[in-house]
């Protein structure tokens, strides 16, 4: 039970990890550590529920049809979860404030009705599509998709990265296991190394990924720093295999995972050790971890590099305002190490955004 006149957050979530995790920094920017998490099966009514709310707006949505819209919805095992919030909101009698978050479009929808059933505020994160942004009560939107130079509704908070926060005390405890358990140094020269994979939105070249690669593990060995790395689920094998023969053979990467084979994450562990990192161009969400945990990251491209897409948009955004530096061609890599240093306290984008959104909902800071 939360303390009377707390906030809770209600994080509608379409199960996709990267959606899930993006919502719960925002229940966590709004002082709720552990929220209630609504899991949205695949529901053929959705087309209808959204026309009806272009109709009527939210309020045309009654509490009790809000209220067998989420239970049908529910994945079973949230059901009960569902239950407890309910009780716990009746029997606060008004003292309990209750907030609706989501992120991505599939979510979305759900959003809007689980605020009207808690006559709750609701915020969505990401631009999602079909539905206008005057539906909600805040938006926060990547600033990759709003219109160049245009002026920000009231309701819309615009941000360069993917919602994030580096819990740095955890991250230190990670970072000294996994000394502990690899016989690394937790006073060390390192860099951290992410490599990630072919996607949708990213071309992607295994032998000019490999050469620069090998560029970067040469002039870390001569310059007497190590390195840390960890592949994607989504990284070729021949990349992976050959980060592992290298591993194998010369001892860098210093300590190397192959996702293939662990599910674990060992970034945060790694931006707790390192001076620098670089991450491949492929995963925004890898580039804006490393930003929100206070590091200026390398970003290897590839040689396709596309200028389109909204990924490319990002990135160039990033680029432009100094957030990072691009590695377009093998020859780029001269200097990475200068480049990609350690360059500001760990959150400073989440603070900010966290000021705005509580501003904008009315909300003091939580303790």
């Amino acid at each position: 039970m939360h303390s009377p006149g707390s906030v809770r957050a209600v994080v509608v979530s379409d199960s996709k990890r990267g959606h899930e995790n993006q919502s719960r920094v925002l229940a966590l920017m709004l002082g709720d550590t552990d929220p209630v998490v609504l899991r949205i099966r695949a529901f053929g009514g959705e087309p209808a529920l959204r026309l009806w709310l272009a109709v009527r707006g939210r309020r045309g949505l009654s509490q009790a049809a809000a209220a067998r819209c989420v239970q049908r919805c529910l994945a079973p095992e949230d059901n009960i979860a569902f239950r407890s919030l309910a009780q716990e909101y009746r029997e606060s009698r008004g003292s309990l404030r209750l907030i609706a978050v989501s992120s991505g479009t599939p979510a979305a929808t759900f959003n809007l009705v689980a605020a009207r059933l808690f006559n709750a505020p609701a915020v969505v994160n990401m631009t999602p599509s079909l539905l206008p942004r005057r539906w909600f009560d805040v938006n926060v939107v990547p600033e990759h998709d709003l219109r160049e130079g245009a002026a920000l509704p009231a309701n819309v908070l615009a941000t360069p990265l993917a919602l994030g926060y580096y819990d740095e005390p955890h991250a230190r405890l990670e970072a000294a296991e996994l000394c502990r358990r690899y016989g690394l140094n937790p006073g060390g020269n390192y860099v951290a190394l992410a490599v990630g994979g072919p996607s949708a939105s990213s071309p992607w070249d295994d032998a000019f990924v490999i050469e620069c690669l090998d560029r970067l593990l040469e002039d870390a060995s001569r310059s007497g720093v190590r390195c840390l790395a960890t592949t994607s689920r989504r990284t070729p094998r021949a990349c992976a295999a050959h980060l592992a023969a290298r591993h194998s053979a010369h001892g860098e990467p210093a300590y190397l995972l192959d996702a293939a084979l662990d599910p674990a994450n060992p970034l945060p562990a790694f931006y707790a050790l390192a001076r620098a990192v670089v991450v491949t161009a492929d995963s925004f969400s890898m580039v804006c971890e490393a930003i929100h945990a206070g590091l200026h990251p390398v970003v290897l491209g590839t040689a396709r590099q596309v200028g389109r897409g909204k990924l490319a948009r990002a990135l160039s955004k990033l680029e432009t305002s100094g957030r990072i530096t691009p590695i377009r061609r093998p020859e780029d890599v001269t200097g990475w190490r200068e480049k990609g240093r350690r360059r500001s306290p760990p959150n400073e984008f989440y603070f900010s955004l966290r000021a705005q959104l509580l501003a904008k909902l009315g909300l003091d800071a939580p303790s």
